[in-house]
């Protein structure tokens, strides 16, 4: 006969990226279910203000902040872990990693959720320590990327259970003018640039909705061609404020989910994929593919000859990622690991 299991949710912040905002949307799902859920957010963000109930709580570590900082931060952390004396930790991208993985000897169950295909990048040594004292702690993996893929060196292959979206689109929301349009982090991986140059070497404008370390750059990069780059900075539902037709250009270099290209299929909008692994994976048209920067440059070209629905994704594949992504099923497999490992 199976226990009823305490689960904590941790995560980097309430928002941000996909891993995120996906993660939070389950664990709601889950308190709707009636499982007796927590999660706490390491970092703080404008969101906090938000919290409507005691089941989430937000610590105060920064993103910015140094090792004095995030010791304190951990500290903290320990102590909200003991209150809530969880039978399982579900622990969602690198820093909850660590935290989780430095836990003091405990029964508690792990399982860690793999985010990206390219994990802890620039930092494998400490990537390595961590992942060794997970595999210790007989960490169980969950992936949203690829099925039967090992996390790493000796692990076994992770269950798979794809991130939740629903169509977010809302007509009566104030739409921005740009037709080509570029979503995410401003991160060097997601390769903002080659989205920028490939558009405004065509004579278009291009709008970037997101945040991050290469904000500062860019502006200051394209300072003179301010009329032809907009940026918009961290929108929360960025696809309520584009145009039917506005185009998603995604250059990543590689992805976990690919969330944003999810939503875009979802919710019907021309899209333009980099060629690789974790891209490929939609099995859109060869069509939405560019290999590199020219290839790019003749794909929007093509869009101005012949509109941008010219890469509208497909209605079937439209109907499929919907299917497979909606919320309460992806809930209930949750709701169902976590019932077994309570066993």
């Amino acid at each position: 006969m199976s226990k009823e299991p305490r689960v904590l949710f941790v995560v980097n912040s309430l928002s941000g990226g996909g891993a995120e905002k996906s993660s939070r949307q389950v664990f709601n799902e889950l308190l709707k279910l009636g499982l007796d859920v927590h999660l706490i957010a390491l970092n703080k963000t404008t969101e906090e203000k938000t919290l409507k109930d005691s089941h989430e709580t937000v610590l105060e570590r920064n993103w910015k902040d140094g090792i004095g900082l995030t010791l304190k931060n951990y500290l903290f952390f320990l102590k909200k872990v003991s209150q809530f004396r969880p039978s399982i930790i579900v622990a969602h991208c690198e820093l909850p990693e660590l935290y989780v993985a430095l836990i003091p000897i405990i029964r508690t169950k792990i399982v860690v959720v793999e985010h990206t295909s390219i994990p802890w990048n620039g930092r494998k040594p400490l990537g390595r320590l961590i992942r060794s004292l997970l595999r210790l702690r007989q960490a169980i993996w969950v992936s949203v990327n690829v099925a039967g893929s090992s996390i790493w060196f000796g692990s076994k292959a992770p269950k798979v259970i794809l991130n939740p979206v629903n169509r977010s689109v809302n007509d009566s929301q104030p739409k921005i003018e740009e037709r080509f349009v570029f979503i995410g982090r401003l991160r060097k991986e997601k390769r903002p640039e080659m989205a920028i140059e490939a558009v405004i070497s065509q004579g278009q404008a291009i709008g970037l909705i997101g945040d991050g370390e290469l904000a500062e750059k860019l502006r200051f990069v394209y300072s003179s061609d301010s009329e032809n780059v907009q940026f918009y900075g961290f929108v929360d539902n960025p696809w309520q404020i584009l145009g039917e037709e506005a185009l998603i250009i995604m250059p990543s270099e590689y992805e976990g989910d690919g969330l944003v290209a999810v939503e875009a299929i979802i919710n019907g909008f021309p899209i333009l994929l980099a060629d690789n692994r974790d891209l490929r994976r939609f099995n859109l048209p060869s069509k939405h593919y560019f290999a590199t920067l020219d290839d790019l440059k003749t794909k929007i070209s093509l869009a101005l000859i012949e509109g941008n629905s010219y890469f509208a994704p497909p209605l079937v594949k439209q109907r499929e990622i919907e299917k497979e992504r909606d919320l309460e099923e992806i809930a209930l497999e949750w709701l169902n690991l976590l019932s077994s490992l309570a066993r």
